[in-house]
């Protein structure tokens, strides 16, 4: 008994013994080896004379129940290595890695970049070759848009110069005696005017108001444009195309002519004089754009059927023209100082008036007795600046139905005069 004590005294404190029930072995022999290892333990402390004796004990019973004790406390590794040998039959299922490319040279790294690409040069050449084909192209519009508007212009200059030397030759020619009863004798500017002119024309500051009326406002900018042979309130811009200069007369607001030809409408209200109505200088290219339609507001408070004349200033861009519509007389006209034609501009008037005779009076107006005339015979003008003046001022005689007689060496006066009008709102008589 006394060696069964000491042999579980030791396996309770053998490390052997205690053996972790997650430890697992690849073999069934580990536990014979341990059993050799308690005897052989046995032999150190019992010493070899009494080895025979250990040995004969564990052959008995004694020695079988000692073995039933260690098999209590060691774990039951025939089942452990079995189940280990299961588990490492099972196949692990493992998600397969995705192969790392790795780039180990210069080459292979500049392979992906797409400068290293062999059509990289191509692609940048075409593109390049694209835009340029597109500025080629738009440098060759230029260059015939400028052939073009210099054919235009010598085109308009050299009739320009054959009306001229027309009218030049007209002067030249002996004056009969009843043109001299004809003849009206300007009013004379005084000095009072003459104070009123100056100051609008020569102040300092170009945008002081000077007259504010009829919803336009008057500064001393618009007043300058009657100053020497300035183009009524137009301004001239310079466009250069291809090293070739042009000088264009451009419209952006003709407040001095509008002006004035409120004035004559004013003036016709008294009573006085024929019953005058003028549209303003927007109307004709809006009735050419868009016809009757696109005006039928513009007479709301006015009945063009009970007026004497209707003054209409039309603007061809490097040109001031007038045209009037004459109800009662069941007259259209056109006056152009250049002496040109303009069929379309009738033509349009009339078919104004018949739609706004259908509109406002819902009856339909027969047209086929009108006249439709372009004036010949009237003053011209000897420059290229004084059409606008041309054009006010055939206004002006029309609208009191007197002939006109004013002459291109009457301009300069007239310039002066319709400033001071302006400035006063007030027209001069005759």
């Amino acid at each position: 008994m006394y060696y069964k004590a000491l042999l579980s005294q030791f396996v309770s404190k053998s490390p052997f013994a205690r053996v972790s029930t997650s430890t697992s072995s690849p073999t069934s022999n580990i536990q014979l080896n341990i059993i050799g290892l308690l005897i052989n333990t046995g032999r150190f402390f019992l010493g070899s004379r009494s080895s025979g004796i250990v040995v004969e004990k564990i052959e008995t019973k004694e020695a079988q129940s000692v073995q039933k004790e260690l098999r209590k406390s060691v774990i039951d590794l025939d089942n452990e290595s079995s189940s280990f040998e299961k588990t490492c039959a099972t196949p692990v299922l493992r998600t397969p890695a995705t192969p790392v490319v790795r780039i180990n040279t210069l080459e292979e790294a500049l392979a992906q970049s797409p400068q290293y690409d062999g059509r990289f040069i191509s692609d940048i050449k075409s593109r390049y070759n694209a835009k340029e084909r597109e500025r080629e192209r738009l440098r060759s519009e230029e260059v015939i848009r400028s052939k073009v508007l210099a054919e235009n212009r010598e085109g308009w200059e050299n009739e320009l110069e054959q009306r001229l030397r027309k009218q030049l030759e007209i002067v030249t020619r002996p004056v009969l005696d009843e043109r001299a009863e004809e003849v009206v004798v300007l009013p004379e500017i005084t000095d009072e005017m003459h104070v009123v002119i100056e100051k609008a024309l020569n102040g300092y500051a170009d945008g002081e108001v000077l007259c504010d009326a009829f919803n336009l406002t008057i500064t001393r900018r618009d007043v300058k444009t009657l100053a020497g042979l300035n183009w009524l309130n137009d301004q001239v811009k310079w466009l250069e195309f291809s090293k070739v200069i042009y000088s264009i007369n451009v419209l952006f607001f003709p407040k001095v002519i509008n002006f004035y030809l409120t004035l004559v409408m004013e003036r016709s209200s008294s009573g006085d004089w024929p019953k005058t109505f003028a549209f303003n200088t927007f109307f004709y290219p809006k009735l050419m754009s868009s016809g009757h339609s696109g005006l039928k507001r513009w007479t709301r408070k006015v009945d063009l059927f009970q007026q004497d004349v209707i003054l209409i200033p039309v603007h061809l861009g490097l040109h001031w023209c007038l045209a009037t519509v004459c109800p009662k007389e069941q007259a259209i006209r056109y006056y152009d100082s250049m002496g040109g034609r303009n069929l379309e501009c009738l033509n349009g008037l009339k078919r104004y008036m018949e739609a706004e005779c259908l509109d406002k009076k819902k009856t339909v107006l027969d047209t086929s007795s009108w006249k439709l005339e372009c004036v010949e015979n009237i003053p011209q003008q000897m420059n290229g600046s004084d059409c606008g003046m041309f054009a006010c001022k055939y206004a002006e005689y029309i609208s009191r139905k007197a002939k006109i007689t004013f002459e291109q060496k009457d301009m300069p006066y007239f310039r002066r005069r319709m400033v001071y009008e302006i400035i006063t709102q007030k027209l001069t008589h005759p």
